[in-house]
């Protein structure tokens, strides 16, 4: 697989895309014998949930609370939690690292919680028991995308079930100008749909995006270097760069595109 000189993200996202990949075919279990633990992540969340033993919070009854550029067993077993539940938190390593921060970010939303560089005592609570993305398309179709504007959180789902969630960054709603025009910063609510797809860096007149599926005219679903706990783009769904690379093969041209407040 082509990784477009992206280093160690891109080499991962090839992981990721293969599981998502087998996963259409049916080929899940198969998949995670032949690509090792990473791989599981392909699986979907009510599977990895199916799948897994009651979490015992990596055996604390009094977990301690960890923090952004912790290295600790502890932040590796969040790590896995993670993945069983859907996110992407990179690696499997012991280093909460910006790629941990914002898998946290995204679960923490999810679970009613403010986007915090840390896993307190109401995050470890969550993780024992946690909640779903909440379903923005009743009828939706087997493969698509729902994103939910109000939580900064976008759910790639594949088969009607969860696959992938992410932390994003949407519009911000400031005024700015480009090229002799001037608007606010808004992200469009709507159906969609994937029509154009770019598998690399692309240059665009507000900045550059890293693999962009557009699906309404210059909006774009794509990885950025940017992407904080808050609106902050000029209208596109900002993704963290290591999610993009796994999140970018399943945008076939065609996907569905939801956005909701």
């Amino acid at each position: 697989m082509k990784t477009f000189g992206m280093g160690r993200a891109a080499r991962r996202g090839g992981v990721f895309a293969a599981g998502l990949a087998v996963l259409a075919t049916g080929a899940a279990v198969q998949a995670q014998a032949a690509h090792g633990e990473r791989a599981g992540a392909g699986l979907t969340v009510a599977a990895r949930q199916a799948a897994a033993p009651p979490w015992n919070t990596c055996g604390h009854s009094d977990p301690p609370v960890l923090r952004a550029g912790m290295e600790s067993e502890l932040v590796a077993c969040v790590k896995r939690r993670l993945v069983k539940l859907g996110y992407d938190p990179g690696s499997y390593s012991e280093h909460y690292d910006d790629e941990t921060r914002q898998a946290i970010w995204a679960f923490q939303k999810v679970n009613g919680q403010r986007a915090r560089d840390r896993v307190d005592a109401a995050t470890w609570r969550a993780l024992a028991h946690p909640r779903a993305p909440r379903k923005l398309v009743s009828r939706g179709a087997a493969r698509r995308v729902e994103i939910n504007l109000s939580k900064q959180v976008l759910t790639f789902y594949l088969g009607h079930r969860p696959v992938l969630i992410t932390h994003i960054s949407t519009g911000s709603g400031r005024r700015f100008c480009s090229q002799g025009w001037c608007r606010r910063a808004r992200t469009p609510v709507g159906d969609f749909r994937v029509y154009r797809r770019v598998p690399r860096w692309e240059r665009s007149p507000l900045g550059y995006m890293y693999k962009p599926a557009y699906f309404h005219g210059g909006y774009a679903v794509h990885g950025s270097v940017s992407v904080p706990p808050y609106p902050d783009s000029h209208g596109c769904v900002r993704v963290p760069l290591h999610v993009s690379e796994r999140l970018f093969p399943a945008l076939h041209i065609g996907t569905r595109v939801h956005l909701r407040r």
